[in-house]
């Protein structure tokens, strides 16, 4: 399985996926819009710890990323209407960016330590909600790979964010803002539409939505009440990451799997993704895998 999880590893890179969501983290981290703050931090402490407030934000991501979807399952949230909440959050950040206005604010911070700068300026509420909306839609390495990315950018504007300032000019940071609130806001939208149509789906198999809410509570009282063998349901989206001892791949006929929709509307890359999917399907499997 080590094999397995090495060949994994290159299998699931995708460079589309990782640069739309290293994308998404620069806008959201907004780094660049934080300028002034680390500046003006910077003059009042003299001193910026940017290797620790790097790593440490880094850090922070990617556990959120593994252990937010199970902090989530012990309230009974599902990682889709998570998804569909860090739409609306990354939605009201691209307003700010796009229209300059203020629509929450953090307390200022007061020294340039861990704390301030790593939480919450960079990995900040919006950065780890986003984080996990990602988390539903992209493989784990290619999330891993932007968040690598984003922090060595972080790192280097903390370095020379005086330098920075004084080459782009506050003007110059307005205009970057403004830009990526626009790709943003473009995300958010992406980002609701397709958790939402997973959720109303969803809703169509009960008749009114508190029949539908007792059902996701009794389902989560059942995963956390039984201790002995079991049988998980999931779709191969959701089991990215994840390994059975057996595994069941039903559906795995023409038209439904590949789905039809995905080779008409896409065509080769329609089906190179769908074929990428299968491979993930399979290798969940660490001992057979029944198609």
């Amino acid at each position: 399985m080590e094999n397995n999880a090495f060949i994994e590893f290159f299998t699931a890179f995708d460079f589309k996926e990782t640069f739309t969501a290293g994308m998404i983290l620069f806008a959201v981290i907004d780094i660049i819009g934080s300028i002034p703050i680390i500046v003006d931090l910077r003059r009042k402490v003299g001193h910026v710890q940017s290797e620790k407030a790097s790593i440490v934000a880094g850090i922070l991501m990617i556990a959120f990323m593994f252990v937010g979807e199970s902090m989530l399952g012990l309230i009974g949230i599902d990682v889709n209407s998570f998804a569909v909440a860090g739409a609306f959050i990354i939605f009201f950040i691209a307003l700010e960016m796009i229209l300059g206005i203020q629509l929450y604010k953090d307390d200022a911070p007061e020294t340039a330590a861990i704390i301030p700068i790593a939480f919450p300026l960079i990995a900040g509420a919006g950065t780890l909600t986003s984080v996990l909306s990602l988390r539903s839609e992209y493989s784990a390495i290619n999330i891993i790979i932007a968040i690598i990315f984003n922090i060595g950018f972080v790192y280097i504007v903390l370095k020379n964010s005086g330098r920075i300032e004084k080459l782009i000019g506050k003007q110059g940071i307005n205009v970057v803002r403004k830009i990526f609130g626009v790709i943003l806001l473009a995300i958010a939208v992406k980002l609701f539409t397709e958790n939402i149509k997973e959720l109303l789906n969803a809703l169509k198999e009960f008749d009114n939505l508190e029949a539908f809410l007792e059902h996701v509570a009794l389902a989560t009282a059942i995963d956390q009440d039984w201790d002995g063998e079991k049988v998980n349901m999931m779709t191969m989206h959701g089991s990215k990451g994840l390994e059975f001892d057996v595994v069941f791949l039903p559906g795995w006929e023409e038209g439904l799997f590949p789905h039809q929709k995905s080779i008409e509307e896409k065509g080769q890359n329609g089906l190179e993704e769908e074929r990428r999917l299968a491979y993930v399907g399979i290798t969940r499997a660490k001992k057979k895998a029944l198609i």
